[in-house]
């Protein structure tokens, strides 16, 4: 259920949760009306965790921590000449469970750079603390485990459109995605674009859904801007 839910909202579902960054929650919430810069829809979230936690998680209460994030992944990830204090939207809140006891959903941004982008984080919301971890940016419809399973496989390909001189790894900037399953169960493509020393690659991946369950990978030839 969880993943048809990714699959028709078109989220990068990528998770390191060993890499999440650890913020405290501030001690006194703010008030529970909807901020101006979330446009997301709360009704998963309210089914999944109940009216008062998702007024919660659709309140002011985590700017701070949300603005952490957001902004960091506006400055760090290069290519889209983001502003230091960009225009941004909260359009995407999916809850994904990480472990018993905690709360946890996925958020996807888009930040007004040279182009809009979007950003995605999970958040896990457990003893009182919240913790925000960004994912792979884009959009995607591959689940976790399968971003997961890709990336060193993309990464590596990308090596073969390296700039002359350039020993520097690639990071993926953005997946997109570019032909859509033509039935339940079809297989899909996306571009994948990894930067290296300052050039954009972009590559083709498909993905084959096998009939016995999991889904196969594959990293076509770059595809030129």
């Amino acid at each position: 259920m969880v993943l048809a839910v990714w699959r028709s909202l078109q989220i990068v579902l990528t998770v390191a949760l060993a890499e999440l960054q650890f913020f405290p929650l501030t001690a006194a919430a703010q008030p529970s009306q909807r901020p101006a810069y979330i446009s997301a829809d709360a009704g998963p979230a309210t089914q999944a965790f109940g009216a008062a936690m998702a007024q919660r998680i659709f309140s002011d209460e985590f700017r701070s921590t949300r603005a952490t994030a957001v902004l960091s992944s506006a400055r760090e990830i290069p290519g889209f000449n983001c502003p230091a204090d960009p225009v941004v939207s909260l359009e995407l809140v999916v809850p994904y469970p990480v472990r018993p006891g905690a709360i946890s959903w996925l958020e996807r941004w888009r930040i007004r750079c040279d182009v809009p982008v979007r950003r995605n984080f999970i958040a896990v919301l457990e003893n009182n603390y919240l913790r925000i971890g960004q994912l792979l940016p884009g959009a995607s419809l591959a689940d976790p485990a399968l971003q997961r399973d890709t990336l060193p496989g993309v990464i590596s390909a990308a090596v073969a459109g390296r700039p002359s001189g350039c020993s520097a790894p690639g990071r993926v900037i953005n997946m997109e995605v570019n032909k859509m399953p033509e039935r339940t169960g079809g297989p899909w493509t996306e571009v994948w674009t990894v930067m290296q020393c300052e050039a954009k690659l972009p590559l083709t991946v498909t993905f084959t859904p096998a009939p016995t369950g999991g889904v196969t990978w594959a990293v076509g030839p770059a595809r030129r801007p």
